[in-house]
Parts: C-alpha cells; structure tokens; sequence
C-alpha cells in the first residue's frame, strides 16, 4: 500500500481508527430489516471496499453473527457499527458511510433492497432503485 491512505475515519469515541487505501467500489443506502435495525433508523449507508485495501482497529471491534453468511462489528466502547462482512462479497467489507472522515462530500450511487423499505421512506433522492443487492 504506497503512499497515505484515501479514505480515513474513526467511531464516535475514538478508539476505531479506519484507513483505506484504495478506491470506493460502490456507496449505497441499504433498506434491509437487519440494516434498519442495525442503525436505529429507516436505512444504512455503506460504502464498499476491497477488503485488503482497509485497515481496522480489529482488536477494539465486536462482532456479531447475524446469520450464518453475515458479520456485523461494532465498537467495543461507544457501539457505533462499523462493517458488514457478507458471504456473497468475500473480497469486501461494507463501511458505514459515516464512519469516513469526508462522508459529507461522497453521494451513494442507489437504494438497494427497496421492497422492504420502510413506508415513510420516500425514495425521492432519484439514484437508482433495486429489489436486492446486484453482484
């Protein structure tokens, strides 16, 4: 990994220091039943990785077995969650946007999972919209 990293952040209290080297592959909200309840509110933000390309602060993280194909870690301390880790992406982790220092200048690219969306979600943001996660 030459050179400083591209993306930075960290968790709410600190201890969950985030480094990322190499490009975005996607930003997307995510209106899942598990991400609305993983983030308290209608949706959850992501921003995908290739998962060598970011580094953790893994031994302050907890993680959670939501089922047997997905991994959720929070941080130990504060609880603010940190990454989603699917079977059906292995060579990627799944950031939560606000995580990144710069979160405010990056757009998510669409909505994903849209059926089970909440019904005061309105889908007016005009990205585009899909029933389930593309591969």
């Amino acid at each position: 990994m030459a050179g400083g990293p591209l993306y930075t952040g960290c968790c709410l209290c600190g201890d969950i220091k985030l480094e990322a080297f190499g490009e975005l592959k996607w930003i997307a909200h995510c209106h899942c039943p598990s991400c609305q309840k993983v983030s308290g509110t209608g949706f959850a933000t992501y921003a995908g990785f290739n998962k060598q390309d970011v580094r953790l602060t893994e031994d302050k993280l907890k993680t959670f077995r939501a089922s047997v194909a997905v991994a959720r870690s929070f941080c130990k301390k504060c609880g603010v969650p940190v990454k989603f880790e699917g079977e059906a992406w292995p060579d990627e982790v799944h950031i939560h946007l606000a995580m990144l220092d710069n979160a405010a200048d990056l757009q998510p690219l669409g909505n994903v999972h849209v059926k089970t969306r909440l019904p005061w979600v309105h889908l007016e943001d005009g990205l585009v919209a899909f029933d389930r996660f593309p591969k």
